[in-house]
């Protein structure tokens, strides 16, 4: 993967180049959860949702009043705190490479599910928590990490596009 990250998370990737994933105790179904979550195809965009997608496509347009975009959209509900998956606090490193695992996991189902689409696989964290999304490439809309990733100051932030 051709990280585009800013100097925390370039440091963060370096310190995880060993591949070994030290992952605390978690119940199995929060990990097929973390790892398979329910993606929904709705009007040209991913999102993750329980609901029906007839629901979802009834709710889109009431979604686009609040969203500033479909990119808006789909970044705002694909958001998933790797924290809040596991009962044990997790260290900065284990919920980093917890969301890597995670992220290659989803860029397979995403491709799966559009092979023709592109999308921007976002992770980013903290010392507190990590947090992982993504949403589509569109031409006509921008990414939703924009600009100079190193103006992002409160974390590590960074992005692949698969």
């Amino acid at each position: 993967m051709n990280w585009i990250a800013n100097e925390s998370m370039k440091k963060l990737l370096r310190q995880c180049g060993d591949g070994q994933l030290n992952i605390p105790s978690v119940k199995v179904s929060a990990l097929r959860k973390l790892l398979f979550p329910p993606f929904k195809a709705v009007r040209d965009c991913v999102i993750l949702s329980e609901m029906p997608a007839e629901e979802l496509d009834a709710a889109f347009d009431r979604a686009m009043e609040i969203c500033f975009d479909k990119t808006d959209y789909e970044a705002c509900n694909t958001e998933t705190r790797i924290d809040c998956f596991f009962e044990e606090a997790l260290s900065q490193k284990q919920g980093f490479e917890i969301a890597l695992l995670a992220l290659k996991t989803w860029a397979l189902q995403l491709k799966c599910m559009q092979p023709e689409a592109r999308f921007c696989m976002i992770l980013a964290c903290d010392e507190d928590h990590t947090e992982i999304r993504f949403h589509k490439l569109r031409e006509s809309e921008s990414r939703w990490v924009g600009g100079d990733i190193n103006q992002y100051t409160d974390g590590a932030i960074g992005y692949f596009i698969l």
